[in-house]
């Protein structure tokens, strides 16, 4: 959803976690909301969770194309994609993944434009607590590692002494996050080309009588 710049994700059920320390410590995501900050040259990512409580941090130019190039290798290291005959095919299992996970069901889309109406109604009012302090942390590290059930994606600030932001990714999450990522990108003037995966451009890259099973 695009409201003046903005794009929001709101997952239904995935996990974060605030702190290093507190890894146990896990809440329920209710919004992620991404906007491009022309006074900052920033992306402003703003997590909200259902204790409440919120998360804020700035991605520059030079991490969002870091971040991006993490994600796309993250994506691609599926193992339902190692089953494909021929890189054309793995191409559009990916990216029948990617526009599957970012679909809406009329329901959902139902009731995200709800959500976008009633947000405006809400927009001054503050969670309970910033874990991280109510200015945006400046985010300059990345980890991304496989769990059991995703991946698990680290936001860090440039020292080891501030909390980072630590987010629990089941597949569904991690492309819709990319997506999201990549829709917010537009509205900079950065001339960075992220490109998510594309079933159209992926089929026209497949050879003559080649399918996609």
């Amino acid at each position: 959803m695009n409201r003046g710049g903005a794009h929001v994700l709101r997952p239904i059920s995935y996990n974060v976690a605030l702190t290093s320390e507190l890894e146990l410590e896990l809440a329920r995501i209710e919004r992620m909301h991404m906007e491009y900050i022309p006074g900052e040259d920033r992306i402003r990512l703003r997590v909200r969770t259902s204790d409440p409580a919120e998360v804020r941090c700035w991605l520059t130019r030079r991490f969002t194309r870091h971040l991006w190039q993490a994600l796309e290798k993250t994506m691609a290291d599926d193992p339902e994609l190692a089953a494909a005959s021929s890189p054309g095919e793995r191409s559009a299992r990916l990216a029948r993944k990617h526009e599957r996970a970012n679909a809406l069901s009329p329901a959902r889309e139902e009731r995200a434009d709800a959500e976008t109406q009633s947000e405006a109604k809400t927009q001054g009012e503050q969670p309970a607590e910033f874990p991280l302090g109510p200015q945006p942390l400046l985010i300059t590290r990345l980890r991304v590692r496989r769990t059991e059930h995703g991946h698990r994606l680290s936001l860090l600030p440039p020292d080891d002494e501030t909390e980072g932001l630590h987010i629990n990714m089941d597949e569904t999450l991690l492309h819709r996050f990319a997506a999201l990522l990549a829709r917010s990108a537009e509205q900079t003037d950065w001339g960075l080309e992220l490109k998510p995966p594309s079933l159209a451009g992926a089929l026209g890259g497949l050879q003559p009588g080649e399918r996609v099973h």
